[in-house]
């Protein structure tokens, strides 16, 4: 990126993020004498895990989850379907932003309620949340579940994204399907709902961004868990030495920024240890 600040400067909704509060962090901690930063640098691209390796006696992959999850139904191509975080992204750079009049937002994460309610504080009419479970599975907490309905969102639980069509006359109709919970695991109802849009975000979840990895044959042998994160131990080190793992790229770690920067201290003893340890 441009700059620094990671999801705190690209992936937190604008009215989150006020006095520009990511931006100074990252300056106050950038004054330090033996902080260097090397911004628009992409790893497999620019750089590789084997030269950093040779540079430096550790390395920490930091790289968060930059790909965004699809919901795999047809529709979700049209031109009114977007991402919510690259949305809050180009929000958050001061660009110009499409804003609907009834937007529906899939998903039940904090970016869900973030972008419902910057869609609803930039002008939208009608702001609904459609979660596929219930509301207490929904990972946003209840108080920011409480934010979002002071703003005037609705918030719906069980249910599933099935397609997205074109409407006649413009605007998109998307239908799902109800699901209810039944001997304690969630299974479809038989019922459905159409409900129309002119804007719908996605808030799915991000995962590991690999697209650049392919030229990096170290970096290809990092090994990775089930969730497609990097597999670590408990202090983040990874399956190669001397390469660490931290935040919401790292196995261990839930998608939350206090989670990441408890992982850096972790991370930050580990390698301290490691290299005493190398050298007695």
């Amino acid at each position: 990126d441009s700059r620094p600040g990671g999801l705190n400067e690209t992936g937190i909704a604008a009215y989150k993020m006020l006095d520009d509060a990511a931006q100074k962090e990252a300056a106050w901690l950038l004054r330090h004498p033996c902080i260097e930063i090397r911004l628009q640098t992409v790893l497999g691209r620019d750089v590789t895990l084997a030269s950093l390796r040779e540079q430096y006696h550790a390395v920490v992959l930091a790289l968060g989850l930059a790909a965004q999850r699809r919901l795999q139904i047809p529709g979700e191509e049209l031109p009114g379907v977007l991402p919510a975080v690259p949305f809050i992204a180009a929000l958050r750079r001061g660009e110009t932003v499409p804003v609907g009049r009834e937007v529906v937002v899939i998903g039940g994460g904090m970016t869900a309620i973030d972008i419902a309610i910057q869609i609803r504080l930039l002008g939208a009419d009608i702001v609904h949340i459609c979660y596929r479970r219930g509301i207490e599975d929904m990972g946003a907490s209840e108080h920011e579940r409480q934010l979002a309905r002071d703003q005037g969102v609705l918030i719906h639980a069980g249910l599933r994204p099935v397609e997205i069509r074109e409407a006649v006359g413009g605007g998109m109709e998307l239908l799902m399907d109800f699901w209810h919970k039944e001997a304690g695991k969630w299974v479809p109802s038989g019922k459905s709902v159409t409900c129309f849009a002119d804007q719908i975000f996605t808030a799915i979840g991000q995962t590991l961004d690999q697209s650049t990895w392919v030229d990096d044959p170290k970096l290809m042998s990092v090994a990775l868990d089930a969730q497609g994160k990097i597999a670590v131990d408990e202090l983040g080190r990874t399956n190669l030495p001397f390469i660490y793992a931290a935040g919401d790229c790292a196995g261990r770690s839930p998608d939350l920024t206090v989670h990441a920067v408890a992982d850096a201290k972790r991370v930050a003893s580990a390698i301290l240890a490691d290299l005493k340890s190398e050298v007695a």
